[in-house]
């Protein structure tokens, strides 16, 4: 939706203003230049959190689910299993803890994209299908390329503790990446 896509792009250009930035060339505002002023950046953050309202109203009106946001990282952080499991169990977990009705869930896409794109995981052709498999940087942060018991001709990646608490440390990134 247009309208939405307006508000989001206010409230970034408001969250910077509010934080003494400019929003079209990214560098610090003066201590003497107006747009720093105490009460103008006390109003860029009452605009901010009226924004912010708008949007949640939005997605009530429309019925649309609000992009998954982290609720609570100390009950993620909590759900790292000491065995190395396999990304989908890992995303479920996730979702267990950090939940809102009216949000989407994060998916396991939307991790292994971001591996992928940062080189933790590669694509490979394996038995005429496209798998995302570790890298030797995948390796590194504790992602293991396995073999299944039952049917050895299909390899997955499990992710050890380290493997899962390097993609919680980066969570917030995984999920801004389109």
């Amino acid at each position: 939706m247009k309208t939405l896509q307006q508000l989001q792009e206010t409230y970034h250009i408001m969250q910077k203003l509010s934080n003494g930035i400019d929003p079209i060339s990214n560098i610090c505002f003066s201590d003497y230049d107006l747009l720093n002023d105490p009460l103008l950046k006390n109003t860029f953050i009452n605009v901010c959190e009226f924004l912010k309202i708008l949007e949640k109203e939005y997605y009530k009106i429309t019925n649309k689910k609000i992009p998954f946001k982290i609720i609570d990282i100390e009950a993620i952080k909590n759900i790292i299993s000491d065995e190395p499991i396999i990304i989908t169990e890992f995303v479920n977990k996730i979702n267990s803890v950090n939940k809102l009705d009216n949000m989407k869930k994060l998916e396991t896409k939307d991790i292994t994209s971001w591996l992928l794109k940062y080189g933790y995981l590669k694509e490979e052709v394996v038995n005429d299908k496209v798998r995302r498999l570790a890298t030797k940087a995948g390796e590194q942060i504790g992602i293991t390329r396995i073999a299944l018991r039952d049917n050895p001709n299909i390899i997955v990646n499990i992710y050890d503790r380290n493997a899962q608490d390097y993609i919680i440390k980066y969570l917030d990134m995984i999920i801004a990446y389109d």
